[in-house]
């Protein structure tokens, strides 16, 4: 199945180039001949149609003989989602071609003796169906995807173009308008001018959406202090590790928050402050000894938020907890430093530094690093009253993708795997005693996805303690990668549970292997449409630890947190 969707990918692109070459011609026929012309025409043509006809047989033949098993029915997923943004991409990118053509067009008519036949020859329009070319194939490829998963996600991804349609609209009537009140000054410029201009306007607004935005930081001024046990925090400086001592006698309370994503600007920030609020409600209701965050703060991709800043709203978050007062870890997730975002990981450990433990008392952030693979990976101790050890908790970066921009998911690395072993190794010997673990990451494991197509063939090695994955068809997003991570983790013994985030719509708990996976409850109200208006996934995860190394997993559901008036 997978390997005839890559043919319909080849027949999409007979399909494109047919077009493009028809409308590429058409532009720049006053330059040649009428056989010319006619012939290039007539290629486009029967390639187009060539084209067209493969595709309707293509899709008459997956019809009536294929059908998507649950591995390939994830894989389609996974295609759907890369090319919706493919698509975003060529429709912006073709914007442009076709607004700089026609401003070249209009200018040449304006400053030439040339009739508009001879313009539309000897002007740049031919460009336009570059853009073409590219819209035509991935709308396509985006139209089959729609069409073999979920029929339903095409209604939401033309409420997102429509929405970036419009923003387009805007930014290009504001040119023209800027360009009809200069007119009189420009009359010298030449099209290279103009095109400079025009440019310049795209390269300032994209300098906007990288800039610092601060329009939800009185509303994080005003959160208030949440009560919460005062806990002996130590930090030792040359190994990065820090370690809380549990109150005599008493359980010890992690809440694991995931799946914010704030989007750090004036059009996001209604949402931001409702995602906020409900890290906030969530909080005050379980009131935990301490926060792990699993990722994706923010997400910064431009198109929900209008911004491509990663620094501001993580700052925020930052000072939002700061404010809190409970100490809080986190990890990274694929968003949170994104190929587009205005800062780098390099700049957001600077960043977190400054709000690390030894001047904000709350976050648990380490400025040694083990020298392994990811963006920030340590270890947390949570000591009994006696000094001996209850919990190892270890804090991994999933990292990203496997390429620069949008590729495939990546995975946790060797040297990962290998540092977590020998951390375990060696706790147990100071102990004299097989310690218990915790493990805590943002992208699932593809043993998540094995132990749930297990579950639902009914395998009795697999125990569901609550939840279900919401996700559409049932998809978990983990790496084609294989890591070696759950093969270390079954073979120490040591780790009672895995935690992570990345997917908003699935939170089961399974045990699988005697290790409990979970999928955290997200908080999300902005990165996929429509989820803002959705309930039954939003929430949190309370992790008690027992004195006896015991722990205990549950949701809490954002919906069933009773309301306060503390804000």
């Amino acid at each position: 199945m997978i390997d005839y969707f890559y043919e319909v990918k080849k027949y999409a692109s007979m399909t494109a180039v047919g077009t493009a070459l028809v409308i590429g011609v058409l532009l720049v026929s006053g330059i040649y001949s009428g056989t010319v012309v006619f012939c290039v025409c007539l290629a486009g043509a029967l390639l187009f149609l060539s084209g067209l006809v493969r595709l309707i047989r293509s899709r008459q033949y997956l019809k009536k003989y294929c059908s998507l098993g649950e591995e390939a029915s994830d894989y389609m997923v996974m295609l759907q989602g890369a090319y919706r943004k493919k698509l975003v991409n060529s429709i912006v990118i073709c914007a442009v071609l076709i607004m700089s053509s026609i401003w070249s067009f209009i200018y040449m008519l304006r400053v030439t003796r040339m009739d508009a036949g001879e313009v539309l020859a000897f002007s740049n329009m031919w460009i336009a169906a570059v853009g073409v070319y590219m819209v035509v194939k991935d709308a396509v490829c985006v139209y089959f995807c729609n069409w073999l998963v979920d029929k339903e996600y095409s209604r939401s991804l033309k409420r997102y173009l429509t929405r970036l349609l419009l923003f387009m609209a805007f930014y290009w009537t504001v040119v023209v308008v800027v360009f009809s009140f200069m007119e009189s000054r420009v009359a010298r410029w030449n099209t290279w001018m103009l095109a400079i201009l025009i440019f310049s306007m795209g390269f300032a607004l994209k300098w906007l959406m990288n800039v610092d935005s601060w329009w939800i930081q009185p509303f994080i001024n005003m959160i208030p202090m949440v009560p919460h046990r005062p806990l002996t925090v130590g930090y030792e400086e040359e190994t990065g590790v820090y370690s809380i001592t549990m109150p005599e006698d008493s359980d010890f309370k992690i809440l694991q928050i995931t799946d914010i994503h704030l989007g750090g600007s004036f059009f996001s920030a209604r949402k931001d402050e409702k995602a906020l609020e409900a890290v906030f409600e969530l909080i005050r209701s379980a009131q935990p000894d301490l926060v792990i965050v699993t990722g994706d703060f923010v997400f910064p991709l431009g198109i929900q938020s209008l911004s491509f800043n990663n620094h501001a709203p993580m700052m925020q978050f930052a000072s939002f907890m700061r404010n809190i007062g409970i100490p809080w870890a986190f990890t990274y997730g694929n968003h949170d430093t994104e190929f587009v975002a205005s800062h780098t990981a390099e700049e957001m450990r600077r960043m977190f530094e400054v709000f690390s433990y030894k001047n904000t008392k709350n976050l648990l952030y380490s400025s040694v690093q083990p020298g392994i693979s990811g963006r920030s990976n340590q270890m947390i101790k949570i000591l009994n009253p006696d000094g001996s050890l209850n919990q190892a908790l270890f804090l991994l970066d999933s990292n990203s993708y496997t390429g620069r921009g949008w590729s495939r998911y990546d995975y946790i690395h060797e040297d990962q795997v290998i540092w977590y072993e020998e951390m375990i190794r060696e706790l147990s010997l100071e102990e004299g005693r097989q310690i218990s673990s915790l493990l805590f990451f943002h992208i699932p494991l593809p043993e998540f996805r094995e132990a749930y197509e297990k579950y639902k063939a009914g395998d009795p090695e697999v125990v569901c303690y609550y939840g279900e994955v919401g996700e559409k068809n049932g998809a978990i997003s983990c790496p084609d990668q294989q890591s070696r991570l759950f093969e270390a983790v079954t073979a120490l013994g040591s780790t009672k549970g895995i935690f992570v985030g990345h997917d908003h719509y699935n939170n089961i708990s399974l045990e699988y292997k005697k290790v409990r996976l979970t999928f955290g409850m997200s908080i999300d109200y902005l990165a996929m449409p429509g989820i803002s208006k959705r309930t039954e996934q939003r929430g949190a995860t309370l992790i008690t630890l027992h004195p006896d190394s015991g722990i205990d997993i549950r949701p809490i559901r954002l919906s069933e947190v009773p309301e306060t008036d503390e804000m």
